[in-house]
């Protein structure tokens, strides 16, 4: 099979998670874990990746009291990958296509754009953002591992941005859990669109140093950084609106980092 294609889990007791590093304590440098499965899938590259979800601390706070979410969350992307296939949900219709999870719990489909689809969940007390592969509708599930990637790859440089983008009162999209198909992220509320000239210098000197910073990871040809690229939608001068939310005080920069093929990384 292509490596392009979708893939199917198999057994592979000898796969890995890649690019999870734990320590002494089962967490990363960033504090996650990781909860595997003994199944595993081909990612993009064509490497074997035992399928895993990865969660970060508030991503643990956020399972323990919310008793139940991930069963409710699988159960509500069936129906909706079910439902889509069948032409029963679309986003055309006046009010976005929304299920009842039970337990006070919602489902909205919000967008679909890339690889992804993207959800608002609501519990009693807040909202988030999931994102799920688009082949999840397919007969096979297309594990990619791009959340889990993406995951890594914004806390890594929000670790070493972190003096850079306080002054500039910026941040990235903060993960709850990611898994190779299924990503939680903190909900930002927020505007987006158009904004003032003045937020654009410092946007885009983080937008410069992201991009400076990843060329340096591929130039150590580290695998976590292959073949991604800085998802900007506007020019140097112009702010990319599209995956940016201005709340009253700092910009958070949700989706930094997309999937570029590099025949000759």
């Amino acid at each position: 099979m292509d490596r392009y294609l979708i893939h199917e889990l198999v057994s592979s007791p000898n796969a890995k998670i890649l690019h999870f590093r734990p320590g002494f304590d089962s967490r990363d440098e960033f504090g996650n874990r990781a909860f595997s499965s003994p199944l595993s899938y081909t990612d993009r590259e064509g490497r074997r990746v035992k399928a895993a979800m990865l969660v970060s601390p508030q991503g643990e706070k956020f399972i323990r009291e919310n008793k139940g979410i991930l069963q409710d969350l699988d159960k509500g992307m069936r129906e909706f990958s079910e439902g889509i296939n069948k032409g029963e949900f679309s986003l055309l219709k006046e009010e976005d296509p929304k299920i009842d999870l039970s337990h006070s719990r919602y489902l909205t489909w919000i967008a679909s754009g890339g690889q992804s689809r993207t959800f608002i969940l609501e519990t009693e007390v807040n909202k988030y953002i999931v994102k799920t592969n688009v082949t999840m509708s397919s007969k096979y599930i297309d594990f990619t591992q791009p959340y889990i990637n993406e995951m890594l790859q914004t806390q890594k440089l929000r670790k070493l941005l972190k003096k850079d983008l306080e002054e500039a009162h910026m941040d990235f999209g903060r993960f709850l859990f990611a898994t190779g198909y299924m990503s939680c992220m903190e909900y930002v509320e927020g505007e987006s669109g158009e904004f003032d000239m003045d937020d654009t210098k410092p946007v885009t000197v983080i937008y410069k140093k992201v991009k400076e910073m990843v060329r340096q990871f591929q130039v150590k040809r580290d695998p976590l950084w292959v073949n991604v690229d800085v998802d900007w939608t506007g020019e140097d001068h112009l702010l990319p609106t599209a995956n940016m939310v201005k709340t009253k005080d700092k910009l958070v920069w949700i989706d930094p980092f997309m999937h570029k093929d590099m025949d000759n990384y």
